[in-house]
């Protein structure tokens, strides 16, 4: 198990975060080269929510989201207007993870995913997920 310091089921919303996260997600997106579309603000989001309330810290590495008690914590999150679209969602995601464990080591994608579930600015933590070398298993 890999401490996130966040519980599953924990909720925020996107206004508690200082004002100045938009800015700063912004120009992390202009300056690594992604796009600053809000489904990366969303995915930003969650990430600075971890940094603000959960004492984690920002991991500047490429691929790379927040860093906690050592460990490097990548952050994804899916839209939960329906169950079936959300768990459809990560499950995609969580694939495209573990074909690029596999396959682009280069990478070198985080062994621990933790997930939120939104709802336009609404967030929960829905689940968290461990590297087992082959799979990604619960990270209980």
């Amino acid at each position: 198990m890999i401490t996130t310091n966040i519980e599953t089921g924990r909720k925020f919303n996107r206004d508690i975060l200082d004002d100045s996260w938009e800015d700063a997600a912004r120009d992390e997106c202009d300056n690594n080269g992604y796009s600053s579309s809000e489904n990366t603000l969303n995915g930003m989001a969650a990430e600075q929510y971890l940094i603000q309330f959960r004492n984690h810290t920002n991991d500047r590495r490429q691929y790379k989201d927040t860093i906690f008690a050592g460990n490097s914590i990548e952050v994804k999150t899916a839209s939960g207007h329906t169950d079936d679209y959300y768990f459809a969602q990560q499950n995609k995601v969580l694939e495209e993870l573990r074909h690029k464990k596999i396959n682009c080591p280069w990478m070198n994608i985080s062994n621990c995913v933790v997930y939120f579930k939104r709802n336009e600015r609404k967030y929960e933590c829905e689940s968290q997920w461990l590297w087992s070398g082959s799979s990604w298993i619960p990270n209980e």
